[in-house]
């Protein structure tokens, strides 16, 4: 690969470079990878190399060529940031590069013997733009990484995954050129298979290339002598007790197993006891999730494999895990000067609100955004840290309060997380929410008399409303016969509690949480939405919750976050408070907490934040003894 004659060029210290037959000669005697030595040993010495200034512009088309990265064969700059403006910056990109930059390379190109740096300028050539493109330098650059792997060194982490990206480079160019494509295969199943050697580390790679390239590694060239060295990999692995290698080797084995069209039950059999062995070594695990989920997970892979013995024992290990599920609560801990800045802010709000009138308390309550988080923003955060090692901690199984578990599709991944963080952000908000409505309520702006009061002078709550009856007849109804029997009995709570008993809010949770959604629906209809619609079985049948909040005509009542804030409350993957209660998965005091009725309230008032034309001609409502004098 080196050229011999180059060695009379090298400088006496490689810090000192006067000539460009010098600066050849380092790149030539250093460039022993396609990557890996690049930032670590070959650019620190072209940094730190003294060059005349004749030389500075090849010195820099060199460190700009060795910091292109390759995606299917085109090159991608070094390094690439998002600003606040959403705006792309970052390094150069080839076609950014000036015509000289291309004759540099050409010219390099030819003189090099190097093959690691001609298909490096090979590459950087067939990407450049019009009129320096050399289309014959897709053919040549792939031709030199296959010289390349001929020869390389692949023991060891580094070396192993310089070859695999080779060898990934290779079989982008087979595709996209039709070029050698018979002899890429055989340079990547060589290597699986054993024939060339290669450590078992880094054949779990090299079989996710033969599973996600399925155009080049079609049926006929995958032999038996790949699957039955899939089948060696996974019994080596299992038999080292190497788990998290036997469920990333197991999914891609039934990719190629069903690409040859043969059976591909076994493979989820294995994945099945993979997953069991990794349930029993996390027994010891604090929480009992960890081991529930890993036989939650193998149920599915039986389930998948036919295997109904196997799943009928792993489905009785699976509940009796359930019972020892434990999940201690989140916390954060503050710096000492932030948790007093926060309590200074508690502070000074509990002392402003307090001084306002009962009616702009809840008029603040509805609509101030101190109120609930802000879910664009959210959203952003979360959208931002996708792929970040916080994002790859959040688990992808979704836990109810009952201890039932929902795996994340990779599609709902920002989903989960958008609710995770908005879950955080609604914690911080309730730090302060519950303080604050105590205070009022010991102020006497926060009652059951002013909430009335509110809603029968602001809402359409307290409104006469006219229906037609299954019999034909006109009927007059208001929702203030439904609701104020709440206020009142989260008020009388609330009262024993700042008292010093014990509240319970089991009443007031239960019937607002399904009276939140009668209001919704009846709302949207009365503003011209139909919330109906046929089954399967062609039936009429009204909406579910999910698609009221989906509506066009919800999107034109409530904004953005508060639609949000909704569905978060009574679905998942938020607090699903309208299936916890329908199916009473609530069987404890603790989980009636003031935190969920505080939020239900506040669900209340932004439903409630409307009003109809009255009927004509007016009817009266009906005697509500429960309302306000």
């Amino acid at each position: 690969m080196l050229c011999l004659g180059l060695h009379s060029f090298l400088p006496d210290t490689l810090m000192n470079i006067a000539t460009l037959e010098e600066l050849a000669a380092l790149l030539e005697h250093h460039s022993q990878s396609w990557t890996h030595t690049h930032r670590s040993e070959l650019l620190p010495l072209l940094e730190e190399a003294t060059v005349p200034d004749s030389l500075l512009d090849q010195r820099r088309w060199e460190r700009i060529a060795l910091g292109f990265w390759f995606k299917e064969g085109k090159a991608q700059r070094e390094q690439e940031f998002t600003t606040d403006a959403d705006e792309k910056v970052g390094s150069i990109r080839v076609e950014e590069l000036p015509s000289a930059a291309f004759a540099y390379y050409l010219q390099r190109y030819e003189q090099s013997t190097n093959v690691y740096l001609k298909a490096r300028y090979a590459l950087v050539l067939w990407n450049a733009p019009k009129p320096n493109a050399y289309g014959r330098m897709g053919n040549l650059a792939h031709t030199h990484l296959l010289e390349a792997l001929a020869t390389a060194d692949c023991t060891g982490r580094d070396k192993r995954r310089d070859c695999i990206q080779m060898l990934g480079a290779c079989c982008d160019l087979a595709l996209l050129l039709r070029h050698r494509q018979p002899d890429t295969v055989e340079a990547v199943l060589d290597r699986f298979t054993g024939a060339v050697p290669f450590e078992a580390e880094g054949r779990i790679p090299l079989l996710r290339l033969i599973a996600d390239t399925g155009k080049l590694f079609k049926p006929d060239v995958l032999t038996d002598e790949v699957s039955l060295a899939c089948e060696a990999l996974f019994d080596d692995f299992f038999a080292a007790g190497e788990y998290d290698a036997c469920e990333a080797l197991c999914p891609l084995a039934r990719t190629v197993a069903q690409r040859r069209g043969r059976a591909v039950a076994e493979w989820s059999d294995r994945l099945g006891r993979t997953h069991e062995a990794m349930a029993e070594r996390r027994l010891s695990d604090p929480s009992g999730l960890a081991p529930y989920e890993f036989y939650r997970r193998a149920t599915e892979d039986y389930r998948a494999a036919g295997n109904t013995a196997a799943y009928d024992q792993a489905f009785q290990r699976l509940n009796e895990l359930k019972s020892k599920i434990r999940l201690g609560a989140t916390s954060f801990q503050l710096k000492p000067e932030d948790a007093q800045a926060m309590q200074a802010d508690i502070d000074d709000r509990i002392q402003r609100l307090t001084q306002y009138s009962p009616h702009d308390l809840l008029e603040y309550l509805t609509v101030h955004p101190e109120v609930l988080p802000d879910y664009a923003s959210v959203r952003a955060f979360a959208e931002q840290h996708k792929g970040s090692f916080f994002f790859a901690s959040v688990p992808t199984s979704q836990l109810d309060e009952n201890k039932n578990t929902r795996r994340v599709q990779s599609d709902e991944e920002v989903d989960k997380l958008t609710a995770d963080f908005y879950e955080w952000m609604l914690q911080f908000r309730l730090a302060s929410l519950v303080p604050l409505l105590a205070a009022c309520y010991r102020a006497g702006n926060f009652s059951y008399d002013s909430f009335c009061a509110f809603l029968e002078k602001s809402s359409w709550i307290a409104q006469p409303l006219g229906e037609t009856a299954v019999n034909g007849q006109e009927v007059v109804y208001t929702w203030k016969d439904l609701i104020y029997p709440i206020l009142r009995d989260f008020f009388q709570q609330l009262a024993v509690g700042i008292d010093g008993g014990r509240e319970n809010f089991v009443l007031s949770i239960d019937s607002l949480t399904v009276k939140l959604e009668g209001l919704l629906r009846d709302l949207l209809q009365r503003s011209g939405a139909n919330t109906t619609a046929n089954d399967k079985h062609q039936d009429l049948r009204e909406v579910f919750i999910e698609s009221l909040l989906n509506h066009a005509v919800a999107q034109e009542l409530f904004d953005e976050s508060t639609r949000y804030f909704l569905r978060y409350l009574l679905l998942a993957p938020g607090m699903n408070l309208r299936n916890n209660v329908a199916h009473c998965y609530y069987r404890y005091q603790d989980q009636y907490s003031f935190d969920k009725i505080i939020l239900l309230l506040c669900g209340l008032l932004r439903i409630a934040n409307f009003r109809f034309e009255p009927l004509d001609p007016p009817a009266a409502a009906p005697t509500d003894e429960s309302a306000p004098a």
